[in-house]
């Protein structure tokens, strides 16, 4: 198991990474030729991990794993789990070190490829709050640092998170207290590459870098942003962060990570080096930069499709349009958005079709690349594969998950007590 995760570039974390780009480039076996044949087959419960060959599933109160060479299986039927940790959820990986937290309170652990602990860590929150409840947040790996969120619940409605951070090894105990730590107001608004932390609150303030070694303030905007969308008003690619701008600005800003290009001043303050001319950013790759947008369509419903822009290191002209925009899809307006994940060669989403029972989702396709399909001007792409998905009674599904050739889309079933189903889309011959 040890070389199967250190060998290949998994999905290891919520999100691809610890900026939340959603953009896996290692995943190269899906294109645009062969993605109209994917098979559909069905597991047990939440995909929450892809760790080389190992299936890495939240099945109720249990973390359960599975090879990929033997499930799922051709006719659905129950796999053998690898191995099983009892009463935990999973938190993430760096495909060496592996993060389960428990069933309550702020303290998790973290063991080696094959579970073997090497510490235990609590994670402090800010304050304890009368009526509130505390529990362990987004987990995320970015160069040697461990990150993981506290987030208080005030019993009011009202969410504030501590971003404690604490080094990969350990503390050289078997127990660790976090090395920094980072209050804000905003649950899940942060992201994180390399040795820098960035955090956009809820209320209307500058976006703030800071190092996770030392503590200290690299560089604030120019502007303020809110997060009151969390996770969704900030991404990081590569050296580029992605902030949802705020009326009377329009938009997405983007800023240089490293605190130079457009940066001035001591303290150092950014400006944007660019402007896209939508807002919000959903996925980055190298190659494309996707968001979501929206028209009203009748009887309740939504036209929905995505903005597919340059790669994130294309010197557009400020303020940049998008090369193209997806095919329009009918959903219901008050759900379906469009999520997307990035691979080297595809954009894929879950498009949810309005209905109430028996419906049918279905996993859309376009080339990254945004040839095939693609056409007219202003370019517009059409899915290059849509593989239906049966969803029953369902109305939601997880943003998608590719690795290793396969698309893990997971459905919440519509009663909360019964468990979700994972379907897998892969090619054929690639399940017996």
């Amino acid at each position: 198991m040890a070389v199967a995760i250190a060998g290949c570039g998994g999905w290891t974390q919520q999100n691809f990474d610890a900026g939340r780009s959603r953009g896996n480039e290692f995943e190269r076996g899906l294109t645009v030729v062969n993605a109209p044949t994917l098979v559909h087959h069905t597991l047990a419960g939440t995909v929450v991990a892809v760790l080389g060959n190992t299936i890495v599933m939240q099945q109720g109160s249990d973390v359960v794993a599975y090879d990929a060479a033997t499930c799922p299986h051709a006719d659905n039927g129950p796999c053998t789990p690898l191995w099983t940790r009892s009463n935990t959820t999973w938190g993430g990986s760096d495909g060496t070190h592996l993060v389960f937290d428990g069933p309550s309170g702020t303290t998790f652990e973290v063991t080696d490829v094959n579970r073997n602990l090497l510490w235990t860590g609590t994670a402090q929150p800010s304050e304890a709050g009368d009526e509130g409840f505390v529990k362990l947040g987004h987990v995320g790996f970015s160069g040697e640092n461990l990150i993981v969120g506290a987030d208080l619940y005030d019993g009011h409605g009202g969410t504030y998170e501590t971003v404690n951070v604490f080094p990969v090894t350990g503390c050289g105990t078997g127990s660790c207290a976090p090395s920094r730590t980072f209050a804000h107001q905003q649950w899940s608004g942060w992201v994180a590459g390399g040795d820098t932390l960035l955090l956009i609150d809820e209320y209307l303030r500058p976006l703030t870098a800071w190092s996770m070694t030392t503590g200290a303030s690299l560089w604030t905007t120019s502007e303020s942003f809110a997060g009151g969308g969390g996770a969704d008003s900030l991404r990081l690619r590569g050296s580029q962060v992605f902030v949802l701008r705020n009326a009377p600005n329009t938009g997405t800003a983007i800023f240089d990570l490293a605190g130079k290009n457009g940066c001035t001043g001591t303290p150092v303050v950014c400006s944007p080096v660019r402007i896209l001319t939508k807002p919000g950013v959903i996925a980055a790759s190298d190659h494309v930069t996707v968001m979501q947008l929206a028209a009203a369509g009748p009887s309740g419903t939504a036209n929905r499709f995505l903005a597919l822009y340059p790669p994130i290191n294309s010197a557009c002209t400020s303020p940049c349009g998008p090369l193209a925009t997806t095919a329009p899809v009918t959903t219901w307006a008050n759900q379906g958005l469009l999520s997307a994940t990035v691979t080297a060669n595809l954009v894929l989403t879950v498009a949810i079709p309005p209905a109430f029972t028996n419906r049918t989702f279905h996993l859309l396709a376009y080339d990254a690349a945004l040839t095939s399909g693609c056409s007219g001007d202003p370019k517009i792409c059409q899915p290059i594969a849509d593989v239906a998905i049966p969803a029953g009674n369902s109305a939601s599904a997880n943003d998608p998950i590719v690795s290793g050739g396969r698309v893990y889309v997971t459905i919440p079933a519509p009663n909360p007590n019964d468990p979700p189903t994972t379907h897998v889309l892969s090619l054929p011959g690639d399940v017996g």
